[in-house]
């Protein structure tokens, strides 16, 4: 688990990663996919088409997994189910 503050070269921190979480923007989902990376996609902005469709493609590919949005994660277990 990492925490950064800031900005952070996707290109260096995926390729050190076992998975990606994110808000399924498609330059991170294409930066994890690229590493390497499986990737669960929580969007931020559920009405956003960009970031559920992102979810919805690594899910089709059988690549990653397209969660629930973001704010609806409780706890970390659902998040965490996700991930597994």
């Amino acid at each position: 688990m990492a925490l950064f503050d800031g900005e952070v070269p996707h290109d260096w921190l995926f390729a050190r990663a076992s998975a990606v979480v994110c808000h399924g923007g498609g330059g991170t989902v294409h930066a994890a996919l690229t590493a390497g990376c499986p990737v669960v996609v929580s969007p931020v902005k559920p009405d956003d088409s960009s970031q559920a469709y992102w979810g919805s493609v690594v899910e089709k590919r059988g690549v990653g997994k397209l969660s629930q949005p973001a704010a609806s994660h409780k706890s970390g277990k659902s998040l965490a189910k996700d991930i597994r």
